[in-house]
């Protein structure tokens, strides 16, 4: 059954990590992303942010870009996801990492299983 969820990182680290974590797929279903909003939660520093999906079936190293090497001023925010994207298999997951380390905060929409 389809449900709604919103997936919070508070601190986005310099290195790659994951955008929460969605719930097993059902067959012939998808997760469908429908907001994502990065936020600089600095009052001084500017953060450059890089998010993508991915796919580890069938290449682990090919990474799907929603946005690289997006800089954000002290308070700035973007919102990358104005439409809607599609997550059509358990392989695949939203990542995110930002420069300098954790200053960068993530809230993801999204309907699972839809």
């Amino acid at each position: 059954m389809a449900k709604f969820v919103n997936l919070y990182e508070n601190q986005i680290p310099s290195s790659a990590a994951t955008l929460g974590s969605l719930s097993a797929l059902t067959a012939n279903k998808g997760h469908i992303i429908i907001g994502l909003i990065i936020a600089n939660t600095s009052e001084t520093d500017a953060v450059t942010v890089d998010v993508w999906i991915k796919d580890t079936v069938p290449d682990p190293d090919e990474l799907i870009y929603l946005c690289k090497n997006t800089t954000l001023g002290p308070g700035g925010a973007v919102e990358l996801i104005e439409g809607k994207v599609v997550i059509d298999a358990d392989t695949q997951s939203l990542w995110a990492e930002g420069t300098p380390t954790n200053l960068a905060n993530a809230f993801v929409s999204v309907l699972e299983n839809a």
